[in-house]
């Protein structure tokens, strides 16, 4: 039982630290907004293990198509930015930006 009330407050600091830091309020007004997620997530999710997803990856296509365009090899742009060939081509569906 102290296990699940550990779990729950640490889940509580998350989440009002979560409020905090992504929009500036309060320490004071974030308590009560954590308190409804908590009773929300408690009634709807009971138990449950949530799965969160990472976040979508985000290119500097604009980047990415000017250097293309000045003629740098595609697998080279494609590993300075940490992405592959493969994502290169789905950035530019209607096919890699040539050479300016």
């Amino acid at each position: 039982m102290s296990r699940d009330v550990d779990r729950e407050e640490s889940l509580r600091r998350v989440f009002v630290r979560a409020l905090v830091d992504g929009t500036q309020i309060g320490e004071v007004m974030a308590v009560p907004l954590a308190n409804n997620l908590m009773r929300y997530f408690q009634r709807h999710y009971p138990g449950s293990q949530l799965y969160i997803p990472k976040p979508a990856r985000q290119y500097d296509v604009l980047q990415i198509e000017a250097e293309l365009r000045s003629g740098k090899p595609p697998g080279q742009v494609a590993r300075s930015h940490r992405t592959t060939m493969r994502q290169l081509h789905r950035l530019f569906p209607g096919g890699l930006p040539k050479v300016a």
